[in-house]
């Protein structure tokens, strides 16, 4: 309804997701449908998902920055915008934030626009998926304790360093940063122990998570 404000109806979503996932038959994900008659901007939805966290103790969401490994996302109205894929190709399957020690605990997306063709989000429950991994992979990864997600962020400042892939940025860039201290403290600030944040002999930045 227009005359329902967009701060109602984000605690009212808080509320349904709450239920779905609170129940012994717990939801996979909920979809929100016919929403576009109120949110009509990247600026609405901001609003709306900044009110589904609204709420004292178990009752409201805690907000989590979203910090990728790779480059910073770029925001529309606040709002950060998904990885940006040519059209001909997919985005696979993977946990979001999986390298990050504090992975959330939901995360929510938001159409702006129709694709054209195509378009479709893929959604999988991780215990299917691991239904095609064998048994043999699944110890394995359980007697070394889990996955070792690494990053190296080259030196900006190193005239030696040679052209580096698009995909790739900075420890300055990425930390926002010309101190090395300011730099470990950012990684750190995430979560992860500071062992796991060095520079190598190059001035390259390497972190590193297990999980």
């Amino acid at each position: 309804r227009e005359e329902t404000s967009l701060q109602d109806l984000g605690r009212a979503a808080r509320e349904v997701v709450n239920s779905c996932f609170g129940t012994a038959q717990c939801a996979d994900g909920v979809l929100f449908r016919n929403l576009h008659h109120r949110i009509k901007t990247p600026e609405d939805f901001a609003v709306f998902w900044e009110a589904c966290h609204e709420g004292q103790d178990e009752d409201g969401w805690a907000p989590a920055a979203y910090i990728p490994f790779g480059k910073l996302r770029s925001k529309v109205g606040g709002v950060d915008l998904v990885t940006s894929f040519p059209p001909e190709m997919t985005l696979d399957c993977h946990n979001e934030m999986a390298y990050n020690p504090r992975s959330p605990g939901r995360i929510a997306f938001f159409c702006l626009q129709d694709a054209v063709e195509g378009g479709e989000t893929i959604l999988i429950k991780n215990a299917d998926l691991s239904l095609s991994i064998s048994s043999e992979i699944q110890d394995l990864v359980r007697q070394h304790g889990g996955i070792l997600y690494r990053r190296t962020y080259h030196d900006r400042s190193n005239n030696a360093e040679v052209s580096q892939p698009s995909h790739m940025i900075s420890w300055q860039d990425k930390c926002g940063t010309e101190d090395r201290d300011e730099a470990v403290r950012f990684f750190t600030d995430i979560g992860i122990a500071a062992e796991d944040v060095y520079f190598d002999d190059e001035g390259a930045l390497i972190a590193q998570n297990i999980h």
